[in-house]
């Protein structure tokens, strides 16, 4: 149980005190600004940061001329979770950059001191470490709202803290400290992983404060971090009672307090990596602090020194609209004029003032533009172009890259190398190249490409070529690859090294994540084989061998399991450019997945839709027993009494049925005189289509082996009525639709007699008709019929002379 005090002790406000914390909430420009004026007010004689104390050694590739925003990203592989990765991201106007800007400038001693990120990385951690989006549920949060008028906590903080633009630090420090103080004391979560956090704080604040003392230094030291810590930290270094829990002790791993919990790490790294204001976004990127980052980039920019004696500024907000405008103007999407300009400043002036903000601010801009300009009615769920336009402004589209020079991971380099061997390296123009996979220098640059694309790296796209999924046409080998520069680039490399340190580590690490978030799909598991394939991957390793075998035998549709079927047979049986995949893998696979069909088919049960799948599925497996026969041998006896099975029950789907006779024929284990004999329990117009679908689909030739059948075929039809024929129709002409024009003239003629004189030989037969228009000449003939049988028209029923 958790005991908590509501006491809150104003001396954390001591700015003379040799410790002073600083509260903030990350990515805040007021937060950012003012604390550049509390380092120049102490003077501190150093400054700890919040931040991944594991970076500390690498501190000096910060002063490095990046492109903001960026982030350091720290990632680890283990047997046991796979991969994981989180970020501390930067901005021009983040606390945290801030602070180490001015560290830097004056020469003043800098650490980070949180732990390092792959010690907490086995509990369910948010992947940016500098989120806040937990407070959002804080019952103090939710009554603060109410009192203030606001939604959210955004709305929340920006009342309080970033609207007014005169805001002291005093009165920062005092409204920070004693918020987060109570948002800590009503907050419900278990806080063991921030005490985890907090203790390894303390400590290194501890070390920092006995290396001064041990120096004879002046000791003033400044204590940046998110204001959910900061008094916890306080309270720690001061003894004071705040918070206990008797239920994990103070400072432990996630080890330590569980000793049946073994962690194997197989990799760890920490780098510097681009971002960008989307992902940096609360509302499309990674659990952020601050919404909007473009709007307040903006207000960073216009405030940053400004003071109260100075001339006054051009409010934010007019600069903001400014672009939307533009941006709209660019598009051509819709028209600003200036009234409305005007309409939409006085609305949003009026909303500021009757809200009591200081300056226009975001909601009161976006609520004037909504009053003033969106007159149409706006669907629910659908964003009217207008507002689109403003949050993309908010957003802003600013792009980090790291400076030359900045220390990459091992990955990225082997990336590059490879990139520059193949001349496959991105720039601003946009490229197309085609590939002969005959070819073994195209074949190596295709493998690469696709290793790239599985390992998601953006600026690669294959626009066309061979298609290894579907195999429709395999006459050619060959793909097109559009090669463009992308702003994700280089994040992206970075990013990949969380699955290893090398290509083929990383791309294999890849595609056994990928093989265990499938739920019982054994398809999608040989199109992960088939990827490795393409991939040129010879050796899979037994973590992914044993995933698809995993799925193999979970899976329990028949669909699926046949499609999987189909691949493996390519890759084992025919492939012969991309096979790199060890034959027993494959073979293996292939076994185990034949096995399991033959059981799926044998409990099928009656089918009521997508026959033709079925058909297609049934194919398959009499195709994998035909050209495996070193494989498959032994299982003869077992697959004909499965088909004898489905053939006999009266219960199944009759394609279904017609498929299973036709793979017995195939299969020399029933002979032409017993299907004429079968076919005669199929002859109504209801079931005959059917049955001669699943015959055709698994012996196509046997009608043109054995003439007889057309003829038994045509003697039933033509014994059908008018209206039975126009029902037995469509499943007739989708029977015969697998044969190609060529082989239903030869069944066609093969229906009438030769004749002895060579004159009087039929002509070759025009089947060009529109079988729909075949149908409606028959259904008119039906109609002309009845209408002269009525009146006694017809030749039957005419009046004898």
């Amino acid at each position: 149980m958790t005991v908590k005090t509501r006491d809150f002790n104003p001396a954390i406000l001591d700015l003379q005190a040799p410790i002073v914390f600083f509260p903030v909430r990350h990515h805040s420009p007021a937060a950012a600004r003012l604390l550049r004026d509390c380092i120049d007010l102490t003077q501190p004689s150093a400054i700890l940061i919040e931040g991944p104390a594991d970076f500390n050694d690498r501190l000096e590739e910060l002063k490095l001329p990046h492109q903001l925003p960026i982030a350091i990203y720290s990632y680890l592989h283990t047997a046991e979770q796979g991969q994981r990765g989180a970020f501390y991201p930067f901005c021009l106007y983040s606390p945290e950059w801030q602070a180490l800007r001015l560290a830097f400038e004056q020469e003043i001693p800098v650490e980070f001191i949180d732990r390092p990120w792959a010690d907490l990385a086995l509990e369910a951690l948010s992947s940016h470490r500098y989120g806040d989006g937990s407070l959002a549920q804080n019952p103090y949060v939710t009554v603060l709202c109410q009192k203030l008028g606001v939604e959210d906590f955004d709305g929340l903080w920006d009342t309080l803290f970033e609207i007014d633009p005169h805001l002291s630090l005093r009165d920062y420090l005092e409204r920070c400290h004693r918020l987060c103080f109570q948002l800590r004391s009503h907050d419900d979560v278990p806080l063991h992983r921030d005490r985890f956090r907090e203790a390894f704080m303390v400590q290194q604040i501890e070390r920092v404060q006995a290396q001064l003392t041990a120096t004879h230094s002046r000791c003033k030291i400044l204590v940046i971090t998110g204001g959910f810590h900061s008094y916890a930290l306080f309270a720690q270094l001061h003894q004071l009672p705040f918070e206990s829990s008797d239920a994990t002790p103070a400072f432990a791993t996630p080890a330590e307090t569980d000793p049946e919990t073994t962690v194997t790490l197989l990799q760890q790294g920490i780098a510097l990596t681009p971002y960008a204001y989307d992902r940096l976004d609360s509302l499309t990127g990674y659990d952020a602090g601050m919404t909007n980052p473009g709007f307040y980039h903006q207000v960073w920019l216009d405030r940053l020194g400004t003071l109260p004696a100075q001339p006054k500024r051009e409010p934010s907000y007019r600069k903001l609209l400014a672009q939307v405008v533009v941006n709209l103007r660019e598009k051509q999407q819709q028209g600003v004029s200036a009234a409305d300009l005007i309409a939409v400043e006085s609305l949003a002036q009026a909303l500021a003032n009757l809200r009591g903000h200081a300056e226009v601010w975001r909601e009161d801009l976006i609520d004037g533009i909504i009053a003033a300009l969106v007159k149409e009615e706006v669907n629910q769920g659908i964003t009217h172009p207008l507002l689109q336009a403003v949050y993309q402004v908010f957003r802003g589209n600013d792009r980090g890259r790291l400076a030359v020079g900045t220390p990459l991971p091992p990955l990225v380099i082997e990336i590059q190398t490879q990139l520059e061997q193949f001349n496959l390296k991105p720039d601003l123009t946009l490229r197309c190249i085609n590939l002969d996979l005959h070819h073994p220098e195209d074949l190596e640059k295709s493998q690469f490409l696709y290793q790239l694309r599985g390992l998601e790296i953006h600026g690669y796209r294959r626009l066309a070529g061979t298609d290894f999924v579907e195999r429709d046409d395999l006459s050619e080998l060959w793909e097109q690859w559009e090669i463009a520069w992308s702003p994700e680039f280089e994040a992206n490399c970075i990013e990949a090294a969380i699955y290893g340190s090398t290509v083929v580590e990383a791309v294999t690490n890849r595609l056994v994540e990928k093989a265990q978030r499938l739920d019982r799909a054994a398809d999608q598991a040989a199109l992960v084989l088939l990827e490795a394939c393409l991939m040129g991957l010879g050796d899979l390793g037994q973590t992914l061998g044993e995933q698809l075998q995993h799925h193999i035998r979970q899976d329990s549709n028949f669909l699926q399991m046949s499609c999987a079927l189909g691949h493996l047979l390519y890759i084992y049986r025919y492939d012969f450019v991309l096979a790199h995949i060890r034959a027993e893998t494959t073979a293996a696979l292939l076994t185990e997945t034949f096995q399991r069909s033959l059981w799926l088919l044998e409990t099928l049960g009656g089918i009521t839709e997508h026959s033709g799948a079925y058909l297609k599925g049934l194919k398959t497996i009499l195709e994998v027993f035909d050209r495996c026969p070193t494989l498959f041998a032994n299982y003869r006896g077992e697959l004909l009494e499965i088909l004898s099975r489905i053939s006999h029950d009266r219960d199944q789907d009759a394609s279904l049925r017609g498929g299973a006779i036709g793979g017995q024929w195939h299969l020399g284990a029933m002979e032409t005189e017993q299907i004429l004999r079968v076919l005669q329990g199929f002859a109504t117009p209801e079931q005959l289509g059917d049955f001669l679908s699943g015959l055709f689909h698994l012996a196509r030739e046997i009608i043109q082996r054995y003439p007889d059948l057309a003829k038994t075929i045509d003697r039933l039809i033509m014994g059908y009525s008018d209206q039975q024929f126009l029902e037995a129709l469509p499943s007739l002409r989708l029977a015969f639709s697998c044969f190609p024009p060529r082989e239903k003239h030869r069944i066609a003629t093969g229906l009438f007699p030769p004749e002895e004189s060579e004159n009087d030989r039929l002509e070759p037969l025009d089947l060009s008709l529109n079988p729909e228009v075949a149908a409606a000449a028959f259904a008119l003939e039906a109609q002309v019929k009845k209408q002269m049988d009525y009146y006694g028209l017809s030749r039957s029923t005419a009046p004898k002379s």
